[in-house]
């Protein structure tokens, strides 16, 4: 059974063999020929592309051009056809063709008293370029032969180059679509990145307007983000704290509370509110509610330290 969609692919093929040997070329050539070229693409005619294989003895139909025939043939009768010998024949009328050919019961129920067959050859597979007519006379099918087959390699240059092209225009379709796809799933990441940026923007006014202080250090406990209110509380800026060491906030006897407050972060993921004693830029100590957890990477792992505080009420105070 042949691929309706492999036949589809190739029209190009043979419209550009049947353009040169009834349009294209007929302008460079003898009257004769342009005459013999027009009875051939008569009312009466058709016209097929194969492409065949002798050593595997297989044919593969491109396509079939009928000229009021449609429906004369069969596929098998088709196939039977196309699997002539790959060189040029002429048959006279049915019983020209060897004895025993198949193909000799399909021209006569089809009332077809001439075969016209010639290879071309391109890009190394076999192409048998088949022509049916009852129309022309013996004598000028004769002629004609010999007249067609110089044309034969510029036939087949033309039909590879429109292959080619065929090719590249179905490449294009597929790179179109492929575009298309791309622009859409663009146009959605886009969306969501616009969104995000949206709450992003929301969190980073919350973070930096909050009353409660607030900081993200990495593993080692280098700062690397503060609200303005963390900061004021130690009597910096958020440029003059980030990139220090949280060490820096504390005194060397509030290390010992502050390491197993890290200890416990760690092994548990959290750890609860807690009064912790830190150390004011100008020396003074003072103490701050604080609350830490673990901030996870998009592969859940544990990839920073985050930790809010607030000042404890007034009757809290020493």
């Amino acid at each position: 059974m042949i691929d309706a969609g492999k036949l589809a692919s190739q029209v190009m093929a043979l419209e550009v063999l049947h353009g040169l040997l009834c349009h294209t070329v007929t302008g460079a050539l003898p009257e004769k020929i342009c005459e013999l070229m027009r009875m051939l693409t008569g009312a009466r005619s058709i016209w097929i592309l194969a492409r065949t294989d002798i050593k595997k003895n297989t044919c593969e139909l491109v396509y079939v051009l009928p000229i009021r025939r449609e429906g004369l043939f069969t596929q098998e009768d088709l196939e039977i056809l196309v699997r002539t010998p790959p060189h040029l024949i002429l048959a006279r009328d049915p019983g020209d063709l060897p004895e025993g050919s198949a193909a000799r019961p399909v021209m006569e129920r089809a009332g077809i008293e001439s075969m016209i067959r010639f290879p071309l050859f391109v890009g190394g597979d076999t192409f048998g370029a088949l022509i049916l007519t009852d129309l022309m006379e013996k004598e000028r099918i004769e002629e004609f032969i010999s007249l067609i087959k110089p044309l034969i390699p510029a036939i087949a240059i033309a039909i590879q180059s429109a292959m080619a092209h065929d090719q590249l225009r179905r490449q294009a379709e597929e790179l179109a679509v492929h575009l298309r796809d791309l622009e859409s799933r663009l146009q959605e990441r886009t969306t969501v990145l616009a969104a995000t940026n949206h709450e992003l923007r929301r969190f980073r006014m919350v973070f930096e307007t909050a009353q409660f202080g607030a900081a993200i250090s990495d593993l080692n406990g280098t700062l690397l983000t503060v609200n303005p209110r963390f900061a004021s509380l130690h009597g910096y800026t958020v440029g003059d704290m980030v990139g220090r060491s949280i060490l820096e906030i504390h005194s060397e006897s509030q290390k010992p509370l502050i390491s197993s407050l890290l200890d416990h972060l760690i092994a548990t993921g959290r750890f609860p509110l807690t009064k912790v004693p830190h150390r004011h830029r100008d020396g003074h100590d003072f103490e701050l509610f604080m609350s830490g957890s673990q901030l996870l990477d998009d592969a859940g792992v544990f990839c920073a330290l985050v930790t809010t505080c607030f000042e404890p009420p007034d009757e809290d105070q020493p």
